[in-house]
């Protein structure tokens, strides 16, 4: 039987897309081992995939462990990881972020060149030299590299990239139930609504005290992270929002069918956020929901090649007043023209993966 293994430097539970080759892996009939860091030092509890053989290094880190420690953390990790990797014969290997592949090229030059799969996600250590020439062979050497982003071959190694972007598809009914409102009548209040785990809250302050208490638009948060905003609204008096904590994946829908435009203003002039492909972009397509990005970024790029979104400047003056008259001169039927062209162009790319992954699992 053959045996395949997803390496890792952090839990399973945080990367969603493992499941992309965890799934066909064990549809194939082969064997499925997941080698990672469990962060949370719990052998691995809390990181689901239980078709797989969980082999964890296990050392907990929180958010104040000192850059020491984290450094102790990847340094005995990949040593844990390699050492796996030689003790083991694998038919093949997907590294789940760039920079565990470059930390194990030594063994993959000697035993598994042509055999292992690079999944790049993020931008990572790509403003130093001598990492990008280690990323270079590791990726060179690889039976494939994968980006989420088109945008990230401007960072990446020129090479013949294949793309998996990270689309998951709505239950059907939430999709028909929320887009029987695109053509209504719009009226304000204007729902802005940011779904998800809210991380940039330098960026929400500043929107929050934009648009304070301005009749026109109503700013929701829904997700982990919103009562620090909740709070700061409460102490400056900001009455226009509604907040949400945490939630099941079964209540995104009630969340979305409350919302005119979707906020995906993240930042930019940063590379972790200037390259990405949100998954937000991926809920407006399918909803057909508008939505709001960075300028300067690639998001930028793809709403407006679909007609899918406003760029919204929160440090342009009469930014507020550009939405307003935006959003109520919507050309709603391009809007969904633009929806449906980006959803087929997603999955079109997504078939390519699938395909490669066919090729992959029968070398």
């Amino acid at each position: 039987m053959k045996r395949y293994c997803l390496v890792s430097f952090c839990n399973m539970y945080v990367l969603p897309y493992a499941k992309l080759y965890i799934n066909p892996i064990i549809a194939s009939g082969a064997e499925c081992d997941l080698i990672y860091w469990d962060r949370d030092a719990l052998n691995g509890a809390k990181d689901g995939f239980g078709e797989c053989r969980k082999i964890c290094y296990q050392r907990k880190i929180t958010p104040e462990s000192s850059a020491i420690e984290k450094l102790e953390g990847y340094i005995e990790s990949r040593n844990f990881i390699v050492k796996e990797l030689k003790t083991n014969n694998y038919d093949g290997i997907v590294f789940l972020q760039t920079h565990a592949a470059v930390a194990c090229k030594g063994i993959l030059k000697k035993k598994y060149q042509g055999k292992y799969i690079v999944d790049v996600r993020d931008f990572t250590l790509e403003n130093y030299s001598i990492y990008r020439k280690l990323e270079d062979k590791v990726i060179t050497n690889s039976f494939a590299t994968v980006i989420s982003s088109p945008a990230y071959s401007k960072f990446l190694p020129k090479y013949d990239y294949v793309i998996a972007h990270n689309f998951s598809p709505f239950p059907s009914e939430m999709v028909r139930k929320i887009r029987r409102s695109v053509f209504e009548k719009p009226i304000d209040p204007i729902q802005i609504s940011f779904v998800g785990t809210v991380r940039f809250i330098d960026m929400d302050v500043k929107l929050l005290k934009l648009f304070a208490n301005d009749v026109r638009f109503k700013l929701n948060y829904f997700g982990t992270g919103s009562e620090v905003l909740s709070d700061f609204c409460a102490k400056e008096g900001i009455t226009n929002t509604e907040f949400y904590g945490s939630f099941t994946p079964e209540m995104t829908a009630s969340f979305y069918q409350k919302t005119d435009l979707i906020n995906n203003l993240y930042g930019n002039h940063n590379p972790f956020l200037d390259y990405a492909l949100s998954n937000k972009l991926y809920h407006a397509g399918q909803l057909y929901i508008p939505i709001l990005v960075c300028p300067d970024t690639y998001m930028e790029d793809i709403s407006i090649q679909y007609n899918m979104g406003f760029v919204f400047d929160v440090n342009q003056p009469d930014a507020k007043e550009l939405l307003y008259e935006w959003y109520h001169g919507l050309d709603r039927e391009s809007l969904v023209k633009g929806c449906d062209a980006f959803i087929a162009s997603v999955i079109e790319e997504n078939t390519g993966f699938d395909k490669m992954i066919e090729k992959f699992l029968m070398q």
